[in-house]
């Protein structure tokens, strides 16, 4: 339940032109902040789509990626999405000050602790995890990518479904 997530895009794209592509948007304000480099990139999508508290929110996810070049032919984009950990850091420990201030015992300390990981389970489930999809849908978008394909509950890719013939 750590706010992680790991992906990779291939794209036919040269590197230069991904790194055009990506720099353009940042540039441009496209509701996306950042830097982008020959070989990495480091971005925040959504800022302004998720309105003022998403810059509150300790678990909008960066992408940090390397740029390299595919031995087929392309570019392949290796992108680790993550939070911010520092903020994370400091909302923890205040929580935790803000529950050992309360506590008058032990037991109280416990539910406080509870109260705590509850926290974190909601604001990974719903804080992390959905700006994570869309920010990987954002970057995929930029590449010239289209969106993998949905998968199985067993994690293979599903077949689309055949024709019927008459």
């Amino acid at each position: 339940m750590l706010p992680y997530r790991r992906f990779t895009v291939s794209t036919p794209l040269q590197p230069e032109q991904a790194t055009v592509r990506l720099h353009r948007a940042v540039r441009d304000g496209n509701d996306i902040g950042g830097w982008v480099q020959l070989e990495s990139f480091r971005i925040t999508p959504g800022r302004r789509a998720h309105g003022a508290l998403s810059r509150l929110n300790p678990y909008h996810p960066v992408a940090r990626g390397r740029i390299e070049p595919d031995r087929d032919a392309g570019v392949r984009v290796d992108v680790r999405l993550g939070a911010r950990p520092l903020r994370i850091g400091i909302a923890v420990a205040t929580a935790c000050a803000l529950a050992a201030l309360l506590a008058s015992d032990a037991r109280t300390m416990v539910v406080a602790g509870v109260v705590v990981l509850a926290l974190h389970c909601a604001l990974w489930r719903y804080g992390f995890l959905p700006l994570a999809a869309h920010t990987e849908s954002t970057l995929r978008g930029l590449l010239g990518v289209a969106a993998s394909s949905p998968l199985t509950p067993n994690g293979s890719a599903r077949q689309p479904p055949r024709a019927a013939h008459a």
